[in-house]
């Protein structure tokens, strides 16, 4: 579980990376930039992702700062998870399939964070009509079994 400075640290490089390859994608259009250009955003979300659980699981003092930048920045990624991918079908003339639960910690706290505002719904609406996952707005919070066993 990385401090608030870290994931800043860490998701800074990735999306440094990440429009770097947007733009080597956009300058070439081949489908190899493409698939890094993915690779590298789904890099991104599963970072976060991977910290949303963490903190979850692990923090007790949800007013803590790391906790609360955590929550912020899960939901402010959504937006850029719903226009990575609907760049991506949009450029393979395709709809990318995911698992019904990739990315639910980030729409969880997320949810955390905004409860039923009508952003988050907006968001919620638009990953339902771009076919994206909607697991963790659906299903609240997720506690794991080894937090509940201590």
């Amino acid at each position: 579980m990385l401090n608030e400075n870290e994931i800043k640290e860490n998701l800074d490089n990735l999306l440094k990376e990440y429009n770097s390859l947007g733009d080597q994608y956009e300058n070439g259009k081949n489908r190899n930039s493409l698939d890094l250009y993915d690779d590298k955003g789904r890099e991104i979300f599963e970072f976060i992702n991977s910290q949303a659980r963490a903190y979850h699981n692990n923090v007790s003092d949800e007013k803590d700062n790391d906790y609360q930048y955590v929550i912020e920045t899960c939901f402010e990624i959504l937006p850029l998870i719903l226009r990575h991918f609907k760049y991506i079908n949009q450029e393979i003339k395709a709809s990318v399939k995911l698992g019904d639960t990739v990315y639910s910690d980030i729409q969880r706290m997320a949810k955390k964070m905004s409860g039923k505002s009508k952003d988050l719904r907006d968001i919620k609406s638009e990953f339902l009509k771009n076919e994206l996952p909607i697991y963790g707005f659906k299903h609240g919070t997720y506690m794991s079994k080894k937090k509940t066993q201590q």
